[in-house]
């Protein structure tokens, strides 16, 4: 599987003891092979599954097929916030 994933310091609520949190997001068609994964790698861990309501990036759809138009209605900022 070509996925990047964030590893994140973790502790368990129950034991206490430090774990990695694991955060990777993948398409529908790669959950079943993600759950496979995780099956084969024995270790004593659990998934959580959820929709993500867009993916954009790298591997995912772009953040824009082209540059985002300017309204000519808009003013015009210095990029320090202030119009």
């Amino acid at each position: 599987m070509e996925r990047g994933v964030t590893i994140l310091p973790g502790t368990s609520g129950y034991t206490g003891a430090a774990r990695p949190v694991l955060y990777v997001v993948v398409t529908r068609s790669e959950v079943t092979q993600l759950k496979a994964l995780v099956h084969d790698s024995g270790a004593q861990a659990f998934m959580v599954v959820g929709a993500a309501h867009e993916a954009l990036g790298e591997g995912f759809r772009p953040f824009f097929t082209s540059p985002p138009e300017r309204s000519p209605l808009s003013p015009a900022t210095s990029g320090r916030g202030d119009r």
